[in-house]
């Protein structure tokens, strides 16, 4: 019995050794990589979040951290150390203060404690990636990026990374302030999603007011309406016109009626509105005409007008000058001082508008003083640009206008008595009246150039009426002198104002005149003997910078040496001076007046 149970004893004995020795030495105390890692990056996410949490608000912002250790060899003679000190937190680059009471509100994110990293393994890697919203501006994605780096301790040289990314969080309200850093760290804010009742906020009159779409249809509709209204006040204007029209036909009809009266002439072609306004338009007619006629006396008149009173008379000039036509003071600018000039400009540019019974009141003022003038009184009122038309008979007006449009005739009518413009439009053909009528109506709109140009016209067109009479005037040599002694460029101008004041003398004028553009139209004969008396310096002194039908002119004339030599010299810069290109082309045309006057 007694071996049996020293047996069992030694059987157990082995086992229990045999158990033993199966249990590998500290397995209980040997290291985890991993696990390592992950106290490393539960550690750095939570330092991060804390960190990004004093400048941006909770669940605008993920932090994931990804760390790399490794073994380092451990003495045998040491004893491992599993547990560090508990690290502080202040101290940790990044974080050089922490606010009171940071750790009561982190207790539901601190999860493990910074300690328990082991001796054995080494950090040799971190990989931070922090998302953020998209509500966030460049300069805080930069800003975020250098502050995990600093609060990481991340070493670029050691190889750690710091990424910073920018997604759309959900349910994240866009530029919305900052709340109270208290409570930042354990509330998560989630937007509720849009209800009916806030898309109602954002409408008015059925319209979402921020739906591009939306918007579109609004700004179509409003083209459309403004062009109805556009075609609706064009057609207003038709109907007007059209009454206008149907207006001057009845007008037309009492004109009609009463040619045949001699008792009250009147102009009553003009006179489309009341007797005070057809007043008005004829004293700013007769100022206007007086004025191109007479720019020198008018200036005067308005100098002295400013010298008896310079303010009052200033404004005076000034209204007058508006209610006229503030074109004028174009005309009356050589002849009036650059400071009264400078200073009629100024009122005019800044005047506000006066009404029309004011208007009509100064230019019958202007016109009184006008006619009131030195060098006005032994001239009729009718003595303008188209004073020429006096020294026509109906018949030659008849002739006058023959082959013209309805504009000219209109112009050239309108500076006519009634009972001669009456007569003039009776001869024309009916379909013809009314739009001459009308546009007769419209004369007081036509700029100052255009009337000068328009008498020029027919008093030129006058002088070739084959039946006009014409009576030699005296004092034609003495006019003849004077115009040779004026530039060439002006002497054509001065027989045209001739002719727009006394037609017989200006064709009188005419018969001796030859303008340097008038050349070309010299004959052969006239020409050659006229030039024999010239030298070939003279005649290249003329022709400098000519015209070419002037050059070829001359130049068919003389002998082909001589042609070949001013040819040659007019091709080569010459240095004339202004002068004596004027002398040259003054002599050449007195040698050809010459000519013709004692050839009758």
């Amino acid at each position: 019995m007694k071996r049996i149970l020293s047996f069992i004893l030694l059987i157990g004995f082995f086992t229990l050794e045999f158990s033993i020795a199966q249990i590998p030495g500290n397995s209980s105390n040997a290291p985890d990589q991993q696990s390592e890692e992950t106290k490393y990056e539960r550690y750095y996410e939570i330092v991060l979040e804390n960190a990004l949490s004093e400048y941006y608000q909770n669940g605008s912002f993920l932090v994931d951290v990804q760390a790399t250790v490794e073994r380092v060899l451990v003495a045998s003679e040491y004893e491992v150390i599993e547990e560090l000190p508990p690290l502080e937190i202040e101290n940790l680059p990044g974080l050089p203060v922490i606010p009171p009471g940071l750790k009561a509100t982190r207790t539901g994110r601190d999860s493990i404690r910074v300690t328990g990293f082991n001796s054995s393994f080494r950090l040799n890697q971190l990989a931070i990636r922090v998302l953020i919203d998209t509500s966030y501006t460049q300069e805080d994605s930069e800003f975020i990026n250098e502050m995990a780096g600093m609060v990481a301790n991340a070493d670029r040289f050691r190889g750690d990374i710091v990424i910073v990314e920018r997604k759309v969080f959900p349910n994240q309200q866009r530029n919305s302030s900052s709340l109270n850093k208290g409570n930042r760290a354990d509330t998560v804010f989630i937007e509720q999603p849009n209800t009916g009742t806030e898309l109602a906020e954002n409408r008015f009159l059925g319209i979402d007011w921020n739906n591009p779409k939306h918007l579109i249809y609004v700004i179509l509709g409003l083209f459309i309406l403004m062009g109805t209204l556009l075609i609706w006040a064009m057609m207003k204007r038709s109907k007007s016109e059209n009454q206008d029209y149907h207006s001057i036909s009845d007008e037309l009809k009492n004109l009609q009626a009463s040619i045949d009266s001699t008792d009250k002439p009147k102009d009553e072609l003009r006179e489309f509105k009341n007797d005070k306004q057809a007043k008005f338009e004829e004293e700013k007619m007769f100022i206007i005409n007086r004025t191109v006629s007479e720019p020198e006396t008018v200036a005067t008149l308005v100098e002295g007008m400013i010298r008896d009173n310079e303010d009052e008379g200033l404004v005076k000039a000034v209204r007058a000058i508006f209610s006229t036509d503030p074109k004028i003071i174009d005309v009356l600018q050589p002849y009036l001082d650059d400071n009264v000039h400078d200073s009629i400009l100024f009122g005019l540019t800044n005047i506000e508008t006066i009404p029309v019974q004011e208007k009509a009141d100064e230019v019958s003022e202007f016109k009184k003083k006008i006619l009131a003038q030195k060098a006005s009184k032994n001239k009729s009122e009718d003595n303008h640009l188209f004073e020429f038309l006096n020294q026509l008979t109906d018949q030659q007006l008849l002739h006058l206008i023959r082959s013209e449009s309805d504009d000219m005739i209109a112009i050239l009518l309108a500076q006519l008595p009634g009972n001669r413009s009456s007569y003039v439009l009776q001869k024309l053909d009916e379909n013809k009246r009314i739009p001459i009528v009308l546009k007769m109506g419209k004369i007081a709109n036509i700029p100052i150039s255009i009337y000068k140009k328009v008498a020029a016209h027919f008093s030129n067109k006058a002088l070739s009426v084959s039946d006009m009479k014409y009576v030699a005037a005296d004092g034609v040599e003495s006019i003849l002198d004077t115009i040779d002694n004026l530039p060439v460029t002006e002497q054509q101008t001065f027989v045209n104002s001739i002719a727009e004041k006394d037609l017989k003398l200006a064709k009188k004028i005419r018969k001796y005149f030859v303008a340097f553009d008038d050349i070309p139209n010299v004959s052969d004969e006239i020409l050659l003997a006229a030039l024999e008396e010239s030298t070939t310096d003279e005649l290249i002194k003329a022709l400098y910078k000519a015209k070419e039908p002037i050059k070829d002119k001359i130049l068919s004339v003389r002998p082909d040496r001589e042609k070949e030599l001013i040819l040659s010299e007019l091709k080569n810069p010459q240095e004339f001076t202004s002068m004596e290109i004027e002398e040259a082309r003054k002599n050449i045309l007195l040698l050809i007046r010459k000519v013709i006057k004692s050839r009758g």
